[in-house]
């Protein structure tokens, strides 16, 4: 195995409880998309079944569909609009379905098609949805088992949070709908003067550890093999574009995975490894499948190094990369092995 992405799902349950402390199970909706945030859809939704859960959020109908021929029971909900050809199967098959226009109202109505649909009201996002003022026609038309909104920056700007809460509820609060949701991740875990209005708690980054913080653990720990060690017998350039010299004496060992397999290339020269507590830069350019860090005599052909993961955070390296922690965990590709580990009671 030249790499392997480690599903540490005690980790999992260990979030799922924290965040049971503050939500009930009942009105969580763990959100598995993306391939679980790139966690695998099958043991994730399972864990998540099985801790209590009932309710999931997807992005795509194919999605919606991995998870319903694994479950007949849980209730899914597809976050993104669809394709309206779709809406009878879908509604068959017992998935909720998201409606941002009226051209898509109109599908239903003339096509007669009995189904759990749930209103995307834009509050601010500017995505999808409909906007305030066609809301109640919206309403008179389709009769909706749910609304829902998003927020932009629940993580990082409470003012255009607020705007966006108030002008949810301010519409919400008008109609008798079974699901109100608004709130994710990160409104979820800041605001919690908000939670008597909702139904529904979308929860992702959250139960999957990537938010830099010592309350949650992270779930997914990328690691690869070295497969290779050599010491320079002088100094020589290390990886394309002879961007990194090293000295005659380094050792240099090579790491079976590359930006195919989800190392962002931005972190060539500036990101590290972990491997039996010390750190080891990243020398060199990234390549494709490979890349080369700077060791020692410490480390040995067939280690696994970790990426990201217990010892150095996801959102670390989504820092140095000037993304977010979510681009990571999806970016890690399908042809990096995912193994899950779980301590047997």
């Amino acid at each position: 195995m030249r790499a392997r992405a480690v599903i540490n799902l005690d980790n999992l349950i260990y979030n799922l409880e924290v965040i049971s402390d503050k939500i009930p199970k009942e009105k969580i909706m763990a959100v598995i998309k993306a391939n679980a945030y790139g966690h695998g859809y099958e043991e994730i939704f399972k864990e998540c079944f099985k801790f209590g859960i009932r309710f999931f959020g997807v992005a795509t109908i194919e999605e919606a569909q991995v998870i319903r021929k694994i479950n007949k029971e849980a209730k899914i909900l597809i976050l993104s609009a669809v394709e309206p050809n779709m809406y009878y199967e879908l509604s068959k098959n017992n998935i909720d379905i998201t409606i941002t226009s009226f051209e898509e109202i109109e599908y239903i109505i003339n096509n007669n098609i009995e189904g759990n649909y749930h209103i995307a009201y834009d509050t601010g996002m500017g995505r999808l949805g409909f906007n305030e003022f066609e809301i109640e026609e919206v309403i008179k038309k389709l009769k909706p088992v749910g609304i829902f909104s998003h927020l932009t920056s629940a993580d990082n700007d409470e003012y255009y949070t607020r705007y966006q809460y108030e002008k949810f509820i301010n519409i919400s609060k008008k109609y008798d709908i079974k699901y109100k949701h608004l709130l994710n991740s990160f409104g979820s875990e800041k605001y919690y003067d908000f939670f008597e209005s909702f139904d529904l708690y979308r929860l992702g980054i959250l139960m999957y550890g990537g938010e830099l913080t010592n309350i949650y653990k992270p779930v997914m720990s990328f690691e690869a093999r070295i497969s290779y060690i050599k010491t320079l017998v002088e100094d020589s350039y290390i990886g394309y574009s002879n961007t990194y010299k090293a000295k005659k004496g380094d050792i240099i060992a090579t790491v079976s995975a590359g930006y195919a397999d989800g190392i962002f290339r931005s972190l060539s020269n500036k990101s590290k490894v972990y491997l039996r507590g010390k750190y080891y830069n990243i020398i060199g350019n990234i390549c494709m499948d490979q890349f080369m860090i700077l060791a020692d005599n410490d480390v040995k052909l067939g280690d696994f190094v970790e990426i990201f993961g217990e010892n150095i955070k996801v959102e670390e390296q989504a820092n140095l990369a000037n993304t977010i922690s979510y681009e990571l965990l999806c970016a890690v590709s399908p042809r990096v092995n995912r193994v899950y580990v779980k301590e047997e009671i």
